[in-house]
């Protein structure tokens, strides 16, 4: 079926593009904003501390430091934890190039990064309190909510995922038995030090390579789907999608008026979070909708952690299994958290675009200042290294 599918569905992209070019590129220019706006500069400074952290071999020192924390918590080593941190700091697909990196380095099974995947990637925290409560809502305080019932669903997915059975661990030597933690952990990270002969500029500047080109291949991404997004509303594609959604679940409870903006963004998360906020229906709708569509991420969003896994033998059949999941969870923790704790209501609540000039300005004030930070740490680091290795060769 695949080899018939493949080049139809190809074809079929070709066409509509050379039938709709105005539409092609109008699509084409809204990503190409949506990237150079929000997704370059919100996700650049993660990118680059974590290429950072994985050369400059602080995640090996945490994995044997935190294993007594993740082991019990989550069944998983503990260079996961740098992964958590990065996964529910940036968002997607940050997480998914961490953990092609620890497998890479062999500080992770394929069944534990597939765990571990299913639970640390997360939207924006930026794209979520911003984007999406201030330039789509109007109401910063819904933002709150939002990002809460996004992490907390993600976070349960990951305590009961370590209730499944998981492959046992091969030639990872366990740190509960042998030596002192956290001495231990200082002579891994040594260890890794003394292999890496750069010079700091050369680390930064690989760093930074790495990272723009990462981002490069997402906005690729971005910029397809925008243009598909334009495409698939001019073919109806996405009118009949929002009827077989509202088959399914308006019996659910969610009203027909919000399945557009679901069928949206099953697609490409952004255009479906800007759909439902203007939606006509209740805000309590909306935030559900939105809860939904954060949790599922988009058509768009699944490419994109697939190619930044490509080649590390990590299955991607549990992370998607637990996007509906967590969509469901989202919509039942923001539904708690609207009913028991009901937000103020503004004056005027504002149905403006996804992306006015207040979103981009934040969001590359926010990017300036997280790389600002980044040369302190890497002297602080730089610093800490040179003198452990002075004490330790003493």
């Amino acid at each position: 079926m695949r080899p018939i599918a493949t080049p139809l569905l190809i074809i079929f992209i070709l066409l509509a593009l050379v039938t709709y070019p105005a539409l092609s590129f109008q699509g084409a220019q809204n990503g190409v904003k949506l990237w150079l706006n929000v997704v370059f500069p919100a996700l650049l400074p993660f990118f680059i501390a974590s290429e950072l952290l994985m050369n400059s071999g602080l995640v090996h020192f945490f994995s044997i430091l935190l294993e007594p924390l993740m082991r019990p918590l989550f069944r998983l080593p503990g260079s996961a934890s740098l992964v958590l941190c990065a996964g529910y700091t940036s968002g997607y697909p940050i997480a998914a190039v961490m953990i092609a990196r620890l497998r890479r380095d062999g500080l992770c099974t394929p069944g534990e990064a597939a765990r571990l995947l299913s639970f640390s990637s997360n939207a924006s925290p930026l794209f979520m309190l911003t984007a999406v409560a201030v330039g789509m809502l109007g109401n910063q305080q819904l933002g709150l909510y939002i990002a809460a019932s996004h992490y907390l669903a993600n976070l349960t997915i990951g305590l009961l995922l370590r209730f499944f059975n998981a492959p046992p661990r091969t030639g990872f030597a366990s740190p509960f038995h042998t030596g002192v933690l956290l001495q231990r952990a200082w002579r891994e990270y040594l260890l890794i030090q003394s292999r890496d002969n750069r010079p700091v500029g050369k680390i930064l500047a690989d760093a930074v390579r790495q990272s723009v080109n990462n981002l490069l291949a997402i906005g690729g991404y971005v910029v397809f789907f925008a243009v598909l997004i334009n495409l698939f509303k001019e073919l109806q594609i996405i009118h009949h999608t929002a009827a077989l959604l509202a088959q399914t679940l308006t019996p659910l409870g969610l009203p027909a008026e919000i399945t557009p903006a679901l069928a949206a963004g099953l697609w490409e998360m952004t255009v479906g979070c800007q759909q439902a906020t203007m939606a006509p229906a209740e805000l309590l709708t909306k935030l559900q909708a939105i809860s939904i569509i954060l949790a599922w991420s988009g058509i768009s969003v699944l490419t994109q952690t697939a190619a930044m896994l490509a080649g590390s033998g990590v299955s991607l059949r549990l992370f998607l299994l637990m996007r509906p999941v967590h969509a469901a969870l989202a919509c039942l923790y923001i539904t708690i958290f609207y009913k028991h704790f009901s937000p103020v209501q503004p004056a005027v609540v504002l149905n403006t675009p996804a992306f006015d000039l207040s979103t981009p300005t934040l969001a590359w004030l926010y990017c300036l200042k997280m790389i600002l930070l980044l040369p302190g740490g890497i002297i602080i680091m730089t610093a800490i290294t040179s003198i452990i290795k002075r004490l330790v060769l003493k």
